[in-house]
C-alpha cells in the first residue's frame, strides 16, 4: 500500500506521521502496529464518532469529494488501546492538542 510505504519512509527519517484511515478490519490495523514497532515508535489510535445520525449524514453529504455515500461496513473491534472522541461539537484540532 502506497500510504504505508510513505509512512515507512517518513518514520525512517524520524518524522512524525499521522494516518487518517478507517481501518475497519484487523489486517490494516495490524500493518500499522507492525510499522510502528519496526521503527520503535508509539501508535496512538483516535476513533472519532458522531452519535447524531442527522449531523453525521449532513457532514457526509456536505463533503466536496465524490461519490457521496455512507459506508455501512461492520467494523471489527479494535484490539489496540485508543481514544474515542465524540465529534459533534468539538473542532477536530482539539483532538491533536491533548
Amino acid at each position: 500500500m502506497r500510504s504505508r510505504a510513505l509512512a515507512d519512509e517518513h518514520l525512517r527519517l524520524r518524522h512524525a506521521v499521522i494516518v487518517d484511515a478507517v481501518n475497519a478490519v484487523e489486517a490494516p490495523r495490524a500493518a500499522w502496529r507492525n510499522l510502528a514497532a519496526k521503527h520503535r515508535v508509539s501508535l496512538k489510535v483516535i476513533e472519532c464518532v458522531c452519535s447524531d445520525e442527522t449531523i453525521h449524514r449532513q457532514r457526509i453529504e456536505g463533503r466536496v469529494r465524490e461519490p457521496v455515500r455512507i459506508n455501512r461496513v461492520r467494523h471489527a473491534t479494535h484490539s489496540a488501546p485508543r481514544q474515542k472522541r465524540q465529534a459533534i461539537d468539538v473542532p477536530v484540532t482539539q483532538f491533536y492538542e491533548e
